[in-house]
């Protein structure tokens, strides 16, 4: 479990702990999806620290998360996002674009079963997840993402700048010597 509960007494004595610390579900719940073998959802799998393969196609672009081995589709191809789509997913819908040098990915249609974080806040199948993606020198990559969901936050939630940084072909590895 990560933090203390919001909300609890115990979180109400730690008053100048930061607000991210703090879990919105109890440890040992058994609700979080994860733990059932269950895809993490984009927000989610972009906070966690592990590195990310970018795999880009003439159509679309995959993210392969090292964290459960997660595999997203990123379409490319001028398709607009799914203002309403008939099944939610657990990766959402997920459409990118070029805004000068940003890449823009818009999803939606994210199953609401996922978590925002580890920490365990919800969304709503409403939820609108933007990610802004910018190079700003050869081995960086920089991440803001804007989660809109009325449904169940009264404003925004803009994450802070997540850097990337490249990694070369031959760091990651197993302990027995297998690339990650």
């Amino acid at each position: 479990s990560y933090g203390r509960l919001l909300g609890s007494a115990d979180a109400a004595a730690h008053p100048e702990e930061h607000i991210g610390r703090r879990r919105a579900v109890p440890p040992a719940n058994g609700s979080d999806p994860y733990q059932y073998c269950n895809p993490m959802g984009p927000s989610r799998a972009l906070i966690y620290p592990d590195p990310v393969e970018f795999i880009v196609l003439p159509d679309r672009l995959y993210q392969q998360f090292e964290w459960g081995y997660g595999l997203r589709t990123l379409w490319t191809d001028g398709r607009p996002s799914l203002k309403d789509p008939d099944l939610p997913r657990w990766w959402g819908y997920s459409t990118g674009r070029w805004d000068g040098d940003t890449f823009v990915v818009t999803t939606t249609g994210v199953d609401e079963r996922t978590w925002v974080d580890h920490f365990g806040y919800p969304h709503s199948v409403d939820m609108v997840l933007e990610e802004r993606y910018r190079r700003t020198a050869f081995d960086v990559l920089e991440l803001n993402m804007t989660i809109t969901d009325p449904k169940i936050y009264t404003a925004p939630w803009k994450s802070e700048t997540k850097k990337f940084r490249r990694l070369n072909k031959d760091s990651i590895k197993t302990v027995d010597g297998w690339p990650g």
